[in-house]
């Protein structure tokens, strides 16, 4: 055997055995290079969790659960989670900065105001979330941005929503019933010396005041996360009285969804399929570039009979959010109106300020 018969034999060897071990590249017979499948593909993001402010819960234990049935913990140690309904909460810096979809969904919990335990075992619909993944949003800047979190939330009744937060855009994916289990309190506090009652009676009054007499107010509201839910094709519209422009806008949904851009996004001039706003700031700039804003708080009660009266109109099938602003930038009225009615929001508390530095 000749020394250059050798080496060509070493070398045919070891990229045989190169492509035989690698799971990221196949060879195909018309010799192109195929790159990792979408199903494979990675991206960075961390889990978090979250609650409705006044519905106090604490997660016993959480996991996300790869293809490979491999994991990633949900942020628990202890906490009484109740930082708002779709917002980023608690975070671990787990595993590898790139990580697979999650398939599944594992989760235990008690809810506070209920003195109840829930758990559930849920698929993710992961080709979804790969979709948001890749796709992105623009932010308030008019620059692409990613999704970096996924959101657990846990809700009266053992509602479990997800969502994928990132800086700009919070889009809902799922939502889920666990069922309610039996559980000792010391399975989720060892160390406590309080029997069940005084140690849930502890957590629901260590809320603040303004929370505690809300709960007290609404009670348990079990069906409401459903109807948070409904979504409606509208879109917002600026109309001002001198000449402006509308530069920034964010809009908070009750069924804990944000979108914080730039108010010619496409998502915002076209129709959608959008829940029901809660709260929106936005921004507009006058001819002689001062800078106002503006933070709008809806009632609920109000959105809802508002939004429904619109729709229930069977030649109805869009509106728009209108925000008309006075001559002097220094109030706004706000409307729902579609092509057959027009309604005014009446109990929005708004206020306007000039922002211009």
């Amino acid at each position: 055997m000749t020394r250059g018969y050798f080496l060509f034999l070493t070398l045919t060897l070891i990229y045989l055995n190169s492509c035989k071990n690698s799971d990221k590249i196949n060879i195909p017979e018309t010799g192109s290079i195929m790159t990792t499948t979408q199903k494979d593909k990675k991206y960075e993001w961390l889990p978090t969790e979250c609650a409705p402010e006044i519905y106090p819960v604490r997660i016993k234990e959480g996991y996300f659960i790869m293809e490979d049935g491999s994991s990633i913990e949900i942020p628990s140690g202890g906490r009484t989670v109740h930082n708002g309904w779709g917002q980023i909460g608690s975070t671990y810096i787990v595993g590898d900065d790139l990580k697979p979809i999650p398939r599944k969904l594992k989760i235990t919990w008690i809810s506070y105001a209920e003195n109840k335990f829930y758990s559930g075992d849920f698929d993710l619909p992961s080709e979804e979330i790969q979709r948001f993944f890749e796709k992105g949003f623009l932010d308030r800047r008019n620059k692409q941005e990613n999704y970096s979190r996924i959101v657990v939330g846990m809700a009266p009744g053992g509602i479990v929503s997800i969502w994928l937060l990132g800086a700009g855009s919070t889009v809902e994916i799922g939502q889920y019933l666990a069922k309610e289990i039996n559980m000792e309190i010391n399975d989720l506090s060892p160390n406590t010396t309080l029997d069940r009652e005084t140690y849930v009676a502890n957590r629901i009054n260590s809320l603040k005041e303004d929370k505690l007499k809300k709960l007290k107010e609404v009670g348990i509201r079990t069906d409401i996360w459903k109807t948070y839910r409904k979504r409606y094709s509208w879109k917002p519209v600026y109309n001002f009285n001198s000449q402006a422009e509308a530069t920034k806008t964010l809009v908070d949904f009750f069924n804990g969804e944000s979108i914080h851009t730039f108010s010619k996004n496409p998502l915002l001039t076209s129709f959608q399929e959008f829940a029901v706003p809660k709260y929106t700031r936005f921004y507009w700039m006058d001819k002689n570039k001062n800078e106002f804003g503006s933070k709008i708080y809806f009632d609920e009660k109000e959105m809802y009979e508002t939004f429904d009266k619109i729709f229930a109109n069977p030649k109805v099938k869009q509106a728009v959010l209108n925000f008309e602003v006075d001559k002097y930038n220094s109030n706004i009225k706000v409307f729902i109106e579609s092509d057959v009615e027009r309604l005014e929001l009446k109990k929005a508390t708004i206020k306007v300020y000039e922002a211009s530095n």
